[in-house]
């Protein structure tokens, strides 16, 4: 090769590529295309024909699908702009749908590969040369995927509110609780006869207009469950209305996944449950890539949990990260890799320390959303404080968290999400290190910001924690207080009775602590016994070991304060198992 003149190389390699094009099958070609294309670019400019120029930009748009497909970001967009170079300056009109698909794909690479002004750019382009929306679909796909991971999340419900309005599509810009049900009986009374797992041979969906709405609903729903949740439950029927109008598309499946969470909301967990089921059993049918990750993420973070072990969700978020990672859904990628995170520390399957290492070694990744960045800092403080010494244990105050100045940033930009896991992890660790008063106030806080939580495990649990804290200053507390204190107490634990007798799991050992605990104040020993006794087996037999060692301690205390000082086993047994909290 040193051999051959300069001049004659770019020749070379024009005449090697024109070959292996020439002898290659249309089959084998995708399998040779990275081979082909590359050495035809190295001749690109001694092609001079607008038919072979047009040619090698279609072959350049197709090694460039095979890259972006292997995650190969940079070189993908390398063999878009190699394709764009090829173009003439009048593409737009003699070549437009090979134009507008290289200026599709190179601004999804783009986006993909963290380089947004370049992303933009493109995008502006496709905007200024097409006249239809369904033309201009896929770029702002990817600019709402772009808001969302850059933390722009009110950008893309105000894009995707524009745009649906075009469609036909109308989200109000207020809702009360009476509309929600309404919404939500209309579209349940479209069901008819039909069961809900049969919807998933409903026909296939041909209509343009219904696919284009579903696409934009899909890419903001992330966007509304943030930054306006009083609007997912109208955006969730919409969804299954269209679905059920025109037929089942790929995405129909994450509307289904969004309808199950609005009927776990209302409380109709066994409708919701099988929507949840429905989404998962339409992934597979389709075998859709693209839907995989967002799919499985909205069933595992928000559904799964109010009928099965919350092991079983912890597995669907990191089927979810792994399927997001082989698609380039970047969102759900880090979504899913939190809400596991989060779900594995509150349900103690895993050392607090190791589950410590864990969230910091996505820590970098975190960094590119503020909104998972705060909510990682909050966790890992929390755990922080669980395992190490700390001047201030019930305060988010550290290495990781200064609590005053990220609660004031929370709260100017309205994150319900962030702080209800903030008043969260306040509630738990002023309980735990028994500053009880200041567990209430925390939890008088939170309350407001359970909406930001709704459909996750994490409300049970705010349930749980509150009441505990509410039960713990009731002796000392005056009786008008009280009375209110057990009023508060009731309430939650309505909420977390319905919880269990739906998934006993995961919530039943919950409800029978704190009715251990309600019973205690209230003198009535031997139904606390009984309950302490269920509580520690329950907890023990499905492995919330946290919350076994919880109900040995306030056993183990019941019985001290009772005189009953010949029970040292519970007392040991709590210490032991308290270990891995570090308390």
């Amino acid at each position: 090769y040193s051999l051959i003149p300069d001049e004659e190389k770019q020749f070379t390699h024009l005449k090697i590529g024109q070959l292996l094009l020439q002898n290659t099958s249309e089959l084998q070609q995708e399998e040779r295309i990275f081979e082909i294309v590359s050495q035809l670019n190295r001749g690109i400019l001694l092609i001079i024909q607008p038919t072979e120029r047009q040619q090698l930009a279609q072959l350049n748009l197709n090694a460039g699908r095979k890259a972006k497909e292997a995650t190969a970001y940079s070189a993908a967009i390398h063999y878009f702009y190699s394709g764009m170079q090829l173009l003439t300056i009048n593409s737009w009109e003699i070549a437009y749908e090979l134009t507008r698909s290289l200026y599709e794909e190179a601004a999804e690479a783009a986006f993909l590969n963290n380089e947004f002004e370049q992303m933009e750019s493109l995008i502006q382009v496709v905007i200024e040369q097409t006249t239809t929306l369904l033309d201009r679909v896929k770029v702002y796909e990817v600019q709402l995927q772009a808001y969302q991971v850059r933390n722009q999340s009110f950008k893309a419900l105000a894009t995707g509110r524009e745009l649906l309005a075009q469609l036909g599509v109308t989200l109000p810009e207020s809702v009360t609780p009476p509309d929600i049900q309404q919404y939500v009986v209309n579209t349940l009374s479209t069901l008819a006869a039909r069961s809900i797992e049969g919807l998933v041979d409903l026909p296939l969906m041909d209509d343009t207009k219904a696919l284009v709405a579903l696409r934009i609903m899909a890419s903001i729903a992330p966007a509304i469950h943030q930054t306006a949740p009083y609007l997912f439950p109208i955006i969730a029927c919409e969804e299954v209305n269209l679905s059920l109008k025109y037929g089942n598309a790929p995405l129909s499946a994450p509307g289904y996944a969004d309808f199950g969470i609005v009927l776990n909301i209302c409380n109709q967990i066994e409708s919701g449950y099988e929507f949840g089921q429905l989404a998962l059993m339409l992934v597979d049918r389709f075998k859709a890539k693209s839907v995989q990750s967002m799919t499985i993420f909205k069933v595992g973070a928000l559904n799964q949990c109010n009928k099965q072990h919350i092991r079983t969700s912890i597995s669907l978020l990191q089927e979810s990260h792994t399927f997001g990672l082989e698609t380039g859904d970047f969102f759900h990628v880090l979504a899913s890799m939190i809400f596991k995170l989060f779900y594995v520390y509150l349900s103690g399957t895993e050392v607090l320390e190791i589950l410590l290492a864990d969230i910091k070694a996505y820590e970098s990744n975190f960094a590119k959303n503020q909104r998972l960045l705060n909510w990682s800092n909050i966790v890992s403080q929390t755990i922080k404080n669980l395992t190490e010494y700390s001047d201030y244990p019930d305060s988010l105050i550290g290495e990781d968290c200064q609590e005053e100045e990220l609660l004031s940033a929370l709260l100017q930009e309205k994150d319900e999400l962030t702080l209800h896991i903030f008043f969260l992890s306040k509630l738990t660790l002023s309980y735990l290190f028994e500053n009880f008063p200041v567990a209430v106030e925390n939890g008088n806080q939170g309350e407001q910001y359970l909406n930001g939580g709704a459909g996750m495990l994490s409300v049970t649990v705010f349930y749980y924690y509150d009441s505990l804290s509410r039960l713990a200053v009731y002796p000392t507390a005056e009786p008008s207080q009280q009375e209110q204190l057990l009023l508060k107490v009731g309430e939650n634990q309505e909420k977390l009775q319905f919880r269990a007798k739906s998934a006993p799991m995961n919530f039943q050992h919950k409800f029978d602590l704190v009715e251990a605990e309600r019973h205690r104040v209230l003198g009535e020993k031997i139904a606390a016994i009984e309950l302490y006794d269920r509580a520690i087996t329950l907890a023990r037999e499905n492995e919330y070991i946290q919350e076994e060692a919880l109900s040995n301690e306030l056993a183990a205390k019941f019985y001290l304060d009772w005189g009953k000082k010949n029970r040292p086993s519970l007392y040991a047994r709590s210490l032991l198992l308290l270990r891995p909290l570090g308390r």
